[in-house]
């Protein structure tokens, strides 16, 4: 009996030691990328100022002649059609076959196959006022898209609500971090198609401890990472609306003190099954609304993991009594049914269909002045080819 509880005990150890692993060379991949951004940016912004400096002594007038078009000797940017017009700083990448005059060709934003460059221009407008960011726990560290339950979930949303933009990608928001981990994954080399369910739920695990125990620098660089992807709003009168799953939840709420700082616009969280503490994040959101599960045992453990949770002051106890948290119950279900084609017998509706129903009814959308644009969920638990989101995300 010993023996197999040694073996038990080793084996669990094994687990631990090596899903942390994963989780800190992912995590400093996403970091490396985020860093070297930010440092290239630096870069050019630099040779701008030496080149006006340049252009001055030599007697050249610089001047700007409407949006997007650049003094003769700088690079050109490259503008993104959708929905909308973005503007992006970089050259380096082709839209939708539409090639940027003697760039390099790359990177390419095709569906659901996205390359952001590095280069992005943080300091430049987009042209969004209402935009949603998809964050749940990461569970697999080398998926380059998300899961199709996700897409179509988002999709439909899309459909619903006349928002500007969806970024419906995995986190961190940009490919080259999966890829460069896809080198040292292990589990598809096993033979297994994803990570098994353990290793998704102790991925999903460390990320909680790290955004935990380094809330505020973990906070930052995912928020510097939705800058980066999202870019800056059109007015200070915007909403970045935040659909979260998990642990999601906990990396919305260490980033919203930073997003609120950069992009001074209003911020909202719409967390199914969220596994969160009681952040100082807050205090800086207009509301959160938790969607829950009858049978979501995860979520509801957090409340008591948390003693902030359920503590009668502090921010949670404060965004409560000040009605900026609230708590809706989707359904009879589990934390992974959230999304799922299973059927409600008692409900008569799939368990992503409650979720989708539940998230669509609050009240927020319309007093954000986003009139829903149908009244049914017809399609909305069917497996469909995803069509392209809002704003070709």
């Amino acid at each position: 009996m010993m023996i197999v509880l040694e073996i038990l005990v080793g084996l669990v150890s094994l687990s631990l030691l090596v899903t942390l692993a994963e989780t800190l060379v992912w995590w400093y991949f996403w970091n490396q990328h985020l860093a070297s951004s930010v440092e290239h940016y630096g870069k050019k912004k630099a040779e701008g100022r030496g080149q006006r400096a340049e252009g001055k002594k030599e007697g050249r007038g610089w001047k700007a002649e409407g949006r997007g078009q650049k003094a003769e000797g700088q690079k050109e940017g490259c503008k993104v059609e959708g929905d909308e017009s973005r503007l992006f700083s970089t050259p380096y990448f082709q839209v939708r076959g539409q090639k940027a005059e003697g760039k390099d060709e790359s990177c390419k934003v095709e569906g659901n196959d996205k390359c952001l460059a590095a280069e992005h221009d943080i300091n430049r407008q987009s042209s969004w006022k209402n935009a949603i960011v998809f964050l749940t726990g990461i569970s697999d560290y080398a998926a380059p898209t998300l899961q199709t339950e996700q897409i179509e979930f988002l999709q439909a949303i899309g459909e619903q609500f006349p928002v500007d933009r969806i970024i419906a990608e995995p986190f961190p928001y940009e490919n080259l971090t999966a890829q460069r981990f896809s080198r040292f994954e292990i589990w598809r080399r096993l033979g297994f198609k994803e990570p098994p369910l353990w290793v998704i739920s102790l991925h999903n695990f460390w990320q909680t401890v790290l955004v935990t125990g380094l809330e505020k620098t973990y906070g930052n660089a995912v928020a510097s990472c939705i800058i980066n992807r999202l870019g800056f709003p059109a007015s200070a009168d915007g909403t970045l609306w935040f659909i979260c799953g998990s642990t999601g939840a906990s990396l919305a709420l260490a980033a919203v003190p930073k997003l609120r700082e950069q992009l001074q616009v209003n911020l909202i969280i719409i967390a199914y099954g969220g596994f969160f503490r009681a952040s100082p994040g807050f205090d800086y959101l207009e509301r959160f609304y938790h969607l829950i599960g009858e049978r979501d045992i995860w979520a509801k453990l957090g409340q008591f993991l948390f003693p902030g949770r359920y503590l009668p002051i502090g921010v949670l106890a404060r965004a409560s009594k000040e009605n900026r948290f609230r708590v809706q119950y989707t359904g009879n279900h589990q934390h992974l049914e959230y999304l799922s084609d299973d059927f409600s017998v008692a409900q008569t509706k799939t368990y992503r269909e409650l979720t989708f129903n539940t998230l669509t009814k609050l009240s927020v959308w319309q007093e954000k002045g986003l009139e829903s644009k149908r009244l049914t969920t017809q399609g909305v638990g069917s497996r469909t080819h995803p069509q392209p989101l809002p704003g070709g995300e």
